[in-house]
């Protein structure tokens, strides 16, 4: 037999054992399809691309908006860096001293965690997806002397500066309709939320507006039509002129302790309480007492606190409700607990509460 016809036999015959192994292997992998039946490729190394130490040729600076993170994986580089991106177009909370229905009442938007931790509290416009759909990782790389990842995510740059001027534009005109509203108010407490409302606007903006300053390549944004110092001025003279009475629900366990809180509160908050028949509005409280049940050990109380304010006809104008977990030694101590903090609250939430009942129901 020639050595050409040999060859060619043994071809045939590596050829004919290799798709036999390829059905075999696909066979298994149907049959279990959590089973790994080859080991994966090693990723080959490759040469530091441009944009971990400057600007992407593939994606430049004029056209697109990039953030580039570092990380001990490559997961974490990557959700890092479209956290820290899509953080650009959200407003924190916690940045502010702005209670979530303030934030929501003040611009319409909506609680959104998208990309961000799980404590996050976050709001944007619900139009927010659209930007955050078009904000991608698209690049990550590997330091094999470091062991360290990095990722870079890019959205472009007019579609995100888009978006920057419309929320931009909308908070101010809100803030427009609300000033208007106010100089229309003839009601104190009504005046009051409309103001508040346009703080809360240009607090808003405020956040926005430095995102679009950080993505502008002008280093421009839109300038404000309001001062936000002079809106927050206007809102605390508001604010501690108001004309009210606290007390305690008469015949309640609690009427003096509650009356006591209350009149601290508005004291902290720099309101002077009015007396009973000078007052434009009634402020009062209850806290609902029970156990609720044993950890650890502990006794724990439950307070349900309520916190109404009312007009000169004691018609409800609006209200607000906490609930509050305190454990005790015993049952006596962690019902006696649920009522110290329950004044505490009262006296640390007077602000943001009467800010809150001011906006109406």
């Amino acid at each position: 037999m020639s050595r050409l016809l040999i060859s060619s036999l043994v071809t045939i015959a590596l050829f004919s054992a290799g798709c036999a192994t390829t059905e075999i292997k696909e066979s298994a992998a149907k049959e279990n399809p959590g089973v790994q039946t080859t080991a994966a490729a090693p990723v080959p190394a490759r040469p530091q691309p441009d944009w971990v130490t400057g600007e992407s040729r593939d994606y430049p600076r004029l056209d697109y908006i990039a953030i580039r993170t570092q990380a001990s994986s490559a997961d974490a580089a990557a959700q890092e860096a479209l956290g820290k991106l899509s953080r650009m177009f959200m407003v924190d909370l916690n940045q502010y001293d702005l209670s979530e229905r303030q934030a929501l009442e003040s611009a319409g938007y909506e609680i959104n965690r998208a990309n961000q931790p799980a404590e996050a509290m976050t709001i944007a416009a619900p139009e927010i997806q659209r930007i955050l759909d078009k904000i991608k990782v698209v690049d990550q790389w590997h330091d094999d002397k470091n062991n360290t990842d990095y990722a870079l995510a890019v959205l472009p740059r007019n579609t995100g500066l888009g978006y920057l001027r419309s929320q931009i534009q909308m908070l101010d005109t809100n803030t427009d309709d609300y000033m208007k509203n106010a100089d229309e108010a003839t009601d104190p407490l009504t005046k009051m939320g409309m103001v508040a409302l346009a703080w809360r606007s240009q607090q808003l903006r405020e956040s926005l507006q430095e995102s679009m300053v950080n993505t502008d390549l002008t280093r421009h944004g839109i300038r404000p039509k309001w001062e936000l110092k002079k809106l927050d001025k206007d809102i605390n003279e508001l604010l501690v002129n108001l004309n009210i009475y606290p007390s305690g629900v008469a015949g309640d366990t609690n009427e003096a302790a509650i009356t006591d809180a209350l009149n601290s509160a508005l004291k902290i908050t720099d309101i002077t309480p009015a007396k009973k028949e000078k007052a434009d509005y009634l402020l009062s409280a209850t806290v609902e007492s029970s156990i609720i049940g044993e950890e650890n050990g502990w006794a724990v109380g439950q307070g349900k606190v309520h916190l109404t304010i009312s007009d000169k006809a004691n018609k409800e104008r609006n209200h607000k409700d906490w609930t509050l977990k305190v454990p005790g030694i015993n049952e006596d101590g962690a019902l006696r607990r649920v009522l110290e903090k329950s004044e505490y609250t009262l006296k640390k939430e007077m602000r943001n509460s009467l800010i809150d009942m001011a906006l109406g129901n």
